[in-house]
């Protein structure tokens, strides 16, 4: 007899988180589920790791192709009329996929549901709690604006997946959105406004990869099936909105050089791009809008100025550490 949900955990090198994630699946009070493990070649023992669940796990080994190929792996050997992708270091709150089962069969309509979410720190505590308003806009445009669905949230609909082709192998950290996107064009979704999954949250990951962040999102915007529905006006608007969101990244991280480029692509793509982002040092502004709109052509002069210090402070104090080592090196010599 075939489940009605599919759970399929993607991991690499995770051995040490993964438990938890297949523990907050048996813990579920909905039991019609199978859970599907995709082990995207893993040195470490995740095998081993999970020998302990028996048959309550399927494993699936396949050499390393990248999180979108291990997703995809795991849905087509699903079986369930639904299907979620969760984290391997993530987990799900107990009434999650039953209280998600149950708005997708009261919308046959909807391609997917998805909701708030935990944020937990690495000994998994709760430290931030998010419940994303945006998302009850329920638009593809919404979406296309930015990503408020969180993939461990995100129970799909199999059938609508298939027909929209799955993820994309080509979009390293984007392809979870560019599902989204493409099955928002044609179908609705839902929101469930209460925090269902813990998502566990590693320092200074992200900071590591903004390029190909920055690379894939806007991919998706060049893609047919979205360009064709939006107007040369939408469409430069959308370019200018993901430059000026990664500009604060990279200011966010320190790579001055990067924020100013992307502050200066986000306005040269739309001049007005700033009045999109309510920043918080406007909140008690009274003339917010101007601000709003000036901010990102007064950005790019201040990190500009800003490089060229940070830059020096680095090699001073990169001079520094070597006359630190230099002089333990001296020391060492002497007490011998």
């Amino acid at each position: 007899m075939k489940p009605k949900v599919s759970i399929i955990i993607p991991t690499y090198n995770r051995a040490h988180y993964i438990g938890e994630s297949v523990d907050s699946i048996l813990a579920q009070t909905f039991k019609d589920y199978e859970i599907i493990v995709v082990d995207d070649g893993s040195t470490d023992n995740t095998r081993e790791v999970l020998k302990k669940y028996g048959g309550k796990v399927q494993y699936v080994y396949q050499n390393n192709a990248g999180p979108p190929a291990a997703m995809n792996t795991g849905v087509r050997k699903a079986k369930g009329e639904y299907y979620l992708i969760l984290g391997d270091d993530d987990a799900l709150m107990p009434d999650m996929v039953e209280r998600q089962v149950e708005v997708l069969d009261k919308n046959p309509d909807a391609a997917f549901v998805c909701s708030g979410i935990h944020f937990v720190d690495a000994d998994g505590e709760i430290y931030k709690t998010s419940r994303d308003g945006r998302a009850r806009e329920r638009s593809f445009k919404s979406l296309l604006f930015d990503n408020f669905v969180w993939h461990l949230t995100a129970l799909v609909r199999r059938s609508v997946s298939e027909e929209m082709g799955h993820f994309d192998e080509t979009l390293l950290t984007t392809h979870d959105h560019d599902l989204w996107i493409r099955m928002a064009i044609k179908y609705r979704f839902e929101y469930t406004d209460l925090p269902l999954a813990k998502f566990r949250r590693h320092p200074g990951n992200y900071s590591k990869t903004l390029g190909l962040h920055l690379k894939d999102h806007l991919a998706i915007l060049n893609k047919p099936v979205v360009r064709e529905r939006l107007t040369f006006l939408e469409w430069a608007k959308f370019r200018a909105v993901n430059y000026y969101r990664f500009a604060m990244f990279y200011a966010r991280t320190g790579q001055c050089f990067k924020a100013s480029c992307c502050y200066w692509t986000a306005v040269l793509n739309h001049p007005f791009v700033g009045a999109y982002f309510w920043t918080h040092e406007t909140e008690k502004m009274r003339f917010s809008l101007p601000y709003r709109v000036l901010k990102p052509y007064l950005m790019p002069f201040y990190y500009s100025l800003k490089t060229p210090v940070l830059m020096y402070l680095d090699l001073f104090a990169e001079k520094n550490e070597k006359e630190f080592e230099n002089g333990s090196a001296i020391q060492k010599d002497n007490l011998v």
